[in-house]
C-alpha cells in the first residue's frame, strides 16, 4: 500500500496553490487590465494572496468564491468587505442565515451589480464624465498630464495669491 506522508502532501498543496495563483494572475489581467499593469506582476501575485486569505476568512475556498472575491477586491478596493462606506458588504459576508458560501457570493454579486450601476452609471455614464472632468484638470499633487504643465514661477504667484486671498 502506498503511504503519502504529510510533507509530501504539502508538496502537492503547494503546487496545486502555485497552478492556481497562476491562473488567477491571467484572469485579473484580463478582468481588469490597466489595474493590473499598474499592480505589476508581483503587486497582482501580492493581492491574489492577500486576498486568498481574506476570502478564506468568510469561507470561500472554492475556486470559484476565492476568484470571486478577488475580483470584488479589483472593482471595490482591497479593504471592502471592511470599509465603512460599504456597509452592505459585511452585512452579505456575514450574513447568519446565509450559511453556504456560494449563496453568500451570489448575493454580494446582485448588491455589488446594484451598487456598480448606482456609481458608475449606466453603460459607465458617470465614470465617463469623472474621468471626462478629471482629465481637464491640473492638481499638483498628481503626475501632470500633457498639456496641464505650467511654469514654475507660475505656481508661486499662485500660491502666493492664495495666502494673500485669505
Amino acid at each position: 500500500m502506498l503511504t503519502i506522508r504529510p510533507e509530501q502532501m504539502e508538496v502537492f498543496r503547494k503546487a496545486a496553490l502555485q497552478k492556481f495563483e497562476d491562473k488567477l494572475v491571467g484572469h485579473l489581467r484580463e478582468y481588469a487590465p490597466r489595474h493590473s499593469e499598474a499592480l505589476g506582476g508581483p503587486g497582482i501575485r501580492q493581492v491574489i494572496r492577500l486576498g486568498l486569505d481574506r476570502a478564506a476568512a468568510y469561507g470561500f475556498t472554492t475556486r470559484r468564491t476565492a476568484r470571486f472575491y478577488l475580483e470584488m477586491m479589483y472593482l471595490l478596493g482591497s479593504d471592502f468587505d471592511t470599509d465603512p462606506l460599504l456597509p452592505w458588504v459585511a452585512a452579505v459576508l456575514t450574513d447568519p442565515d446565509l450559511a453556504d458560501p456560494m449563496t453568500r457570493a451570489d448575493r454580494h454579486y446582485d448588491a455589488a451589480t446594484t451598487y456598480r450601476a448606482a456609481v458608475f452609471g449606466p453603460d459607465y455614464e458617470h465614470e465617463t464624465e469623472a474621468l471626462r472632468r478629471a482629465a481637464g484638470k491640473c492638481y499638483e499633487d498628481w503626475r501632470t498630464p500633457v498639456g496641464c504643465a505650467r511654469p514654475r514661477g507660475d505656481r508661486r504667484k499662485e500660491r502666493r495669491r492664495m495666502r494673500l486671498d485669505h
